[in-house]
């Protein structure tokens, strides 16, 4: 038996295919970032201002009086992902339009929604 394998091999085999999740995911996030940055266009950017705008503008009407924001009440009225309403609220809290003045978050056991699903099965399926 080699000396320099550990006993616990199931336990190194558990932290190999965690190894491979990160740098599929690493892999993959790079990938994207250099497609969005090839397609980057001022064209692009106008297009994509104005889309933040627009959506910006709706989660702005929801707080004409303040309040709590239901993230996924406004994800769902939007029609867009809970993630990116809550960017979009610290983008209006960056850029002074808002002030965040509370969060409330629950602990929960949901899978990550940021992940590609095909990764969490150890790239079975990986299409993109």
């Amino acid at each position: 038996m080699n000396e320099n394998i550990p006993p616990d091999t199931a336990a190194l085999g558990e932290m190999i295919d965690s190894l491979k999740l990160v740098s599929a995911r690493l892999i993959e996030s790079i990938s994207r970032t250099s497609q969005l940055a090839s397609s980057a266009t001022p064209e692009m950017q106008r297009i994509f201002g104005e889309w933040l705008a627009l959506v910006s503008g709706q989660i702005l009407s929801g707080l004409e009086n303040g309040g709590d924001v239901d993230l996924p009440d406004a994800a769902r009225r939007i029609g867009i992902d809970e993630s990116t309403v809550l960017s979009l609220l610290l983008a209006l809290h960056r850029g002074g339009k808002i002030r965040i003045e509370s969060v409330r978050a629950v602990v929960t056991d949901a899978p990550d929604t940021e992940i590609c699903e095909c990764l969490l099965k150890g790239g079975e399926g990986h299409t993109h």
